[in-house]
């Protein structure tokens, strides 16, 4: 064990174990929780997961996929390249079954304490750890799977032989950190050390957490990671300014801020302190961006590279308890209603049922998203059916405009590569030309290309866009929709 001298914040760690996320405490109140009726009905389905997970066998290499497995928590990204039964996991594929395995054995053994989850999960972690290496495509395979034996290590601790302590430790440190160190020592860096991307916050949370887990095993490395992950996800979180919107759309939104959620909440149970990353600028409020994103179809709007479906967003409980903002919760609870039998188990951990109730009372019907260049706007909060436009101006296309409609009664013709596109039962995404005016006002969207609509709400919704795409673009002043 090599002297945690100067280690800097790693010196605080609380020696309590676990010490990540689900801390004794808040295991206690999860389990106080289950007296609300809704828990009740999540904690079951959460137990349906665990009990499946108990008749497969662990996960190994030439592992093939399981459709119930994820029936339902699907991962915050889709599987690939098929998720149907006999289809072959790939290496990122196994290192997202491997976190939600240990994330659904855990949440259930501290729940019900019967110890043929705890053990079932410690055979997983022993699995994985012994797999050759956590090596794939991509170096997202070994962040996620660092990650996920990281909160096995912590979470199972006290159960774990001290021979399988050192066995586990030995392979997050030779498999995951040691492969992170390296990441930075190459000439020149990985690309996600320094771009502000998904990617920085999931490598860079999933292996601070590692050294939060296993830090008294060798201070030396963990404090090397630390650091230098520490200096690195700045750039991830500062992507969330000024306003909380996500530059490669609300799919990846999902992926990079479930990491940054669990890094922020992994330093406060384990230091005390999430070292100022929860105040940065834009993180607190970026739930509304998951909001406005979201169509009344529940689609999302998929600018970017983004997909149109989602799988929830747990962590929106964790950011309503955290900022006092009832609204991400209720983003979430309509999640859970539009999808029922949907739910994760980190549910169970976020969720506060003497939290503040939120409604779509005075919700704004839409938001401009000033660091992105995004503005959506829609008729109702409560209509599946209602009218949803969202726009974002595309930085690599200076003459164009992504343009997402959607709605039953929504008809709003314009031209599109010579073509006219009508937006009437269905929902389109689209890239529009722009053409400049010679002021700096935006052109009219006229009421009379809004026939199905009211009148007063064609007004406001032509005044909505034409103000929200004005303040939101000022890389593309006085441009109007062709």
């Amino acid at each position: 064990m090599s002297d945690p001298t100067n280690r800097g914040p790693l010196t605080r760690l609380v020696a309590e174990r676990p010490r990540l996320m689900a801390t004794p405490a808040l295991i206690a109140r999860m389990r106080a929780v289950l007296k609300e009726h809704r828990t009740k009905e999540w904690s079951g389905k959460v137990a349906e997961q665990a009990d499946h997970l108990l008749t497969l066998p662990p996960l190994s290499p030439t592992k093939v996929h399981d459709p119930i497995e994820f029936a339902s928590a699907p991962p915050s990204r889709s599987l690939q390249p098929d998720t149907s039964s006999g289809a072959s996991a790939t290496t990122l594929d196994l290192a997202r079954c491997f976190v939600l395995r240990i994330q659904t054995l855990g949440i259930v053994w501290f729940l019900t304490g019967e110890e043929r989850y705890r053990d079932r999960a410690i055979k997983e972690l022993l699995a994985m750890c012994a797999f050759p290496d956590w090596r794939g495509d991509e170096f997202l395979v070994t962040a996620e799977t660092v990650f996920g034996a990281a909160i096995g290590y912590d979470w199972f601790f006290r159960a774990l032989s001290d021979i399988d302590r050192q066995a586990v430790a030995r392979a997050i440190l030779t498999k995951g950190v040691r492969p992170g160190l390296n990441e930075f020592a190459a000439d020149p860096p990985a690309r996600w050390t320094t771009q502000p991307t998904n990617w920085n916050l999931v490598c860079n949370g999933a292996l601070m957490i590692a050294a939060l887990s296993v830090a008294e095993v060798d201070w030396s490395i963990a404090g090397q990671i630390f650091d230098l992950c520490r200096l690195s996800i700045s750039t991830g979180f500062e992507a969330y300014q000024p306003d909380g919107g996500w530059a490669e759309g609300p799919g990846y939104w999902h992926y990079g801020t479930q990491y940054a959620v669990y890094l922020v909440d992994s330093l406060t149970t384990a230091l005390g302190d999430d070292l100022g990353l929860g105040g940065s600028k834009g993180f607190g409020n970026t739930g509304l961006f998951r909001l406005h994103a979201a169509s009344p179809s529940g689609r999302l709007f998929n600018f970017g590279d983004s997909e149109d479906k989602h799988s929830g967003g747990y962590w929106l409980f964790w950011f309503a308890k955290r900022y006092h903002h009832p609204v991400d919760a209720w983003i979430e609870r309509q999640n859970g209603k539009a999808h029922p039998g949907k739910v994760h188990p980190m549910d169970l951990l976020w969720f506060d049922p003497d939290a503040r109730r939120a409604s779509s009372d005075h919700l704004r019907p839409g938001h401009a998203f000033l660091g992105i260049d995004v503005a959506m706007l829609r008729g109702d909060w409560n209509n599946p059916r209602a009218t949803y436009l969202a726009s974002r101006a595309e930085p690599t296309m200076p003459a164009a405009t992504r343009i997402m409609i959607s709605g039953a009664s929504c008809s709003m013709p314009m031209a599109c590569a010579g073509r006219s596109i009508s937006a009437r039962t269905t929902t389109i995404c689209v890239t529009i030309s722009i053409r400049r005016r010679a002021h700096g006002t935006i052109g009219p969207v006229r009421s009379d290309t809004i026939p199905s609509l009211s009148t007063d709400r064609a007004s406001r919704l032509r005044v909505g866009l034409s103000s929200s795409i004005k303040s939101s673009s000022p890389l593309y002043p006085g441009s109007s929709l062709i």
